[in-house]
């Protein structure tokens, strides 16, 4: 193993990685990704555990080269136009996205799950010159582009044994064109700084915004990553094999090692699984977020404090501010920020929310409440933030409230998190009603849970004459939840 620092602290309470710094070459995602290919051009790439089809390297490089070609001079995809991205995990999905990025295009994708509601908003923020769907979000995906009272191409992903739709391109059709003359990719002029994903998340407040990573932000993370101790690439669904009876320790046989980065595990799941799994398997839990491409700090392999989120990647400082951007010293709770080669470029055509999140010196605002010990392991002790995290996803509440609003019947309403045993937390409302109207708990659930995602939907409603808030209007959620919750 490499080097690594015995004392992590500076003196003005900046946290440096344990790990060495490592060097990050100044090239593009694609060729990164695509640099070794010819040590392993025929081994297998990707299997599909449906199907059994599979591919190998040689041909996730041809096929993606195919469609990128494809997309340049059949659709005309310029350098920094967006291509959307919204179909569940297949093994074409790496052509799909390695294909549009070596077109030049940068990508935002689409939860699979999400409602004509959700998509018609991200249409209208990212502003796509096509869609990437599958058969099962291709109704969504109409009815949000005709919405937006535009008209842009739809290709389907996964139709290899039907024809393609009405209205729709054949994704196999495109990416199988071995005739298509690859040398127009010659015009693509991507740089490392440039923008190839624009991801929306909650952010630290408020509404999804337009989280844009560039080339540079990306390659950085995977070779942060990949620095000696810190390798882990063996992931798998932690919830569902901890707590389903189907699963068994026949199951869990050649299982090493199971990285958590989307919530912190709780106890209980991790005793659930150690139940099941061999007596060495590895449980790391990693932290990040989609603003620092994701991954800032990951446990060392071989622990077992599982009540921590580990140590900072190398190339990565942390630090423990208070209210007033003071840095703290070892074991004080405060706010952590991140400074680092993976830390987003910025919200998307909204500088207020960038510099609201990033200072002038480059700290990434998480909004987490931590403590960071002598040795660098940092502990989640809470959130500042009022974001909601249900099985990882992040909900935010402003975005249930005011669908809320849109009832007729509802004069004010703010919606908490709840802890849940199985998702972590769950949003509730607390709704007040107009005066001389009534409705049912049942009815406003089932008013807000047919416009979002499966994960955002409702748990609880409670009424109440009226919303806790300070002087100046502001509502005080954390009166709701220490008073009725």
């Amino acid at each position: 193993m490499k080097a690594r620092r015995q004392n992590v602290w500076t003196e003005d309470n900046i946290v440096k990685s344990p790990y060495v710094d490592v060097e990050i070459p100044d090239i593009t995602l694609p060729e990164y990704i695509w640099r070794n290919i010819e040590n392993w051009v025929d081994k297998t790439a990707m299997v599909c555990g449906i199907t059994d089809r599979s591919y190998t390297y040689r041909e996730l490089y041809d096929y993606s080269q195919n469609f990128a070609a494809t997309l340049r001079s059949q659709l005309h995809i310029q350098d920094g136009d967006v291509v959307g991205l919204m179909t569940y995990n297949s093994i074409e999905y790496p052509i799909a996205l390695m294909g549009a990025i070596q077109a030049g295009a940068i990508v935002t994708t689409f939860s699979p799950a999400f409602t004509t509601n959700e998509v018609h908003r991200q249409l209208l923020l990212a502003k796509p010159k096509l869609m990437i769907g599958s058969l099962e979000t291709i109704g969504v995906i109409k009815e949000a582009i005709y919405l937006t009272e535009t008209s842009i191409p739809i290709i389907i992903a996964d139709n290899f044994e039907v024809d393609a739709l009405p209205g729709t391109l054949s994704f196999a059709d495109l990416f199988n064109n071995n005739k298509i003359d690859k040398n127009i990719l010659n015009e693509v002029r991507r740089k490392p700084e440039d923008v190839i994903f624009l991801l929306y998340s909650s952010g630290t407040t408020g509404l999804p915004k337009g989280v844009e990573l560039t080339n540079r932000n990306q390659v950085a993370n995977f070779i942060q990553q990949e620095a000696e101790g810190l390798k882990h690439f063996k992931d798998t669904t932690v919830q569902f094999l901890c707590t389903h009876p189907d699963v068994t320790k026949d199951h869990l046989t050649t299982l090493e090692r199971i990285v958590c980065g989307a919530a912190p595990l709780t106890t209980s799941y991790i005793k659930n699984l150690l139940c099941k799994a061999q007596p060495n398997l590895q449980i790391i839990q990693a932290y990040g977020l989609t603003e620092v491409s994701p991954f800032a700090t990951s446990m060392v392999p071989g622990s077992r404090d599982y009540a921590t989120i580990g140590v900072a990647l190398p190339n990565t400082e942390l630090r423990v501010v208070d209210s007033s951007d003071r840095n703290l010293g070892p074991d004080e709770v405060g706010e952590l920020h991140i400074r680092g080669p993976q830390v987003m470029k910025g919200y998307k055509d909204n500088p207020e929310a960038t510099m609201n999140a990033i200072t002038e010196d480059k700290w990434f605002r998480t909004g987490d409440l931590a403590t960071i010990n002598n040795d660098g392991i940092v502990t989640l002790v809470g959130r500042m933030k009022e974001l909601i995290k249900v099985k990882g996803y992040q909900v935010a509440p402003t975005e249930l409230e005011d669908i809320l609003k849109e009832h007729p019947d509802i004069k004010d309403a703010a919606v908490v998190g709840i802890p849940d045993e199985r998702k972590g937390e769950v949003p509730k409302a607390f709704v007040v009603l107009k005066d001389g109207y009534k409705t049912t708990a049942t009815n406003l659930i089932n008013f807000v849970n047919t416009k979002v995602a499966e994960y955002k939907m409702l748990k609880e409603v409670e009424f109440l004459d009226d919303l806790p808030k300070n002087l100046a209007g502001k509502l005080l959620r954390r009166v709701l939840l220490e008073k009725y919750c």
